[in-house]
């Protein structure tokens, strides 16, 4: 049986089809390399592959009893700080997300004017909007539960 077999995946993330009905098969042996500009889904497709992140659609097949995981690519900024929190700083867009209510959250603070107040607070709600949208597709209890597994306390 093959270790990995993918069949007619597909994920669409923050707005972009990274792919579509997609298959891949691996076998015992292969060896294989991910090549690709920044955003084309090397990384989520590892993260689909180690069942991090779950498919819109399609089927991910594991010979049972193997175990998959992965480093980031650059394992000694990844690895500089807390390893739950570079993690989850990982997730593409989630530290500008965090940075942006931060600044908009102090900004509303100095607001005096009622309509500038108003434009900024819906400007906020939408930015807790996205970062909740990335909590939900990328929850820490899943990477907690990932490194545990990699051996990581």
């Amino acid at each position: 049986m093959s270790l990995v077999i993918i069949s007619n995946l597909s994920i669409t993330f923050l707005g972009k089809n990274l792919f579509h009905e997609i298959g891949l098969q691996v076998e015992s042996g292969d060896r294989i390399g991910l090549v690709g500009p920044n955003g084309s889904g090397k990384t989520t497709l590892l993260r689909l592959i180690g069942d991090e992140i779950l498919p819109d659609s399609g089927e991910i097949k594991k010979r049972k009893g193997i175990r998959i995981g992965y480093l980031p690519q650059d394992v000694h900024t990844a690895l500089s700080g807390k390893v739950l929190k570079s993690i989850l700083d990982s997730i593409p867009g989630r530290v500008r997300f965090r940075d942006a209510i931060m600044k908009a959250e102090e900004s509303l603070k100095n607001i005096q004017n009622k309509d500038s107040q108003l434009k900024l607070a819906k400007e906020l709600a939408e930015l807790h909007q996205e970062i909740s949208y990335l909590n939900r597709q990328f929850p820490s209890h899943e990477a907690e539960r990932i490194l545990t597994g990699l051996g990581f306390q």
